[in-house]
């Protein structure tokens, strides 16, 4: 007897689902998801970056789901800890931030802040060379805050601003 997902069974062999197992009805196993159309036990994710088909695979990985790359990956407004840090030269509009590129494997996805938002730790700051300080990302020791955007070296601000002085002056000689 051929025993679907979620129809009456009495052995485990009658269920047809591969992964799946008689509990009066059958179910998936613990380590395994029903899938949205009912048919299939999909396997559960247990870490970022595993290999899913649909968001319900990546239930247990807090703050996650399954991206276009068919993996699991953290919330737009998420990170993982060791993601790229987003500096002047990867940034290009508000809209398209991307944070899922990961270059490390631990398994956290963090609420991602930028400078001048509030923040509970330095893994919220996603900006290059910021820190979680007074409970706001700010620039660290030796960078400046450029465009509101981002931190760079301090005296690479001051040379642009210098270079920028002497720019007008010379336009007013002409």
């Amino acid at each position: 007897m051929n025993v679907e997902l979620n129809e009456t069974c009495t052995r485990h062999e009658e269920c047809v689902a591969e992964n799946s197992i008689c509990y009066r009805t059958c179910k998936c196993r613990s380590s395994h998801v029903v899938s949205d159309d009912g048919k299939r036990c999909l396997p559960l994710a247990s870490t970022l970056y595993q290999t899913c088909q649909e968001n319900s695979q990546c239930r247990e990985v807090q703050d996650s789901y399954c991206g276009s790359n068919k993996t699991c990956i953290c919330l737009p407004d998420r990170h993982d800890i060791h993601s790229v840090r987003i500096g002047e030269h990867s940034y290009i509009d508000d809209r398209f931030l991307n944070v899922e590129i990961s270059l490390n494997f631990l398994q956290r996805c963090h609420v991602t802040v930028r400078l001048g938002g509030t923040c509970e730790d330095n893994e919220n700051c996603i900006i290059a060379n910021s820190s979680c300080r007074s409970r706001r990302c700010e620039c660290d020791e030796g960078f400046r805050e450029t465009r509101g955007k981002f931190c760079s070296k301090a005296e690479t601000v001051q040379i642009n601003f210098l270079v920028l002085l002497l720019v007008l002056s010379f336009m007013r000689l002409l």
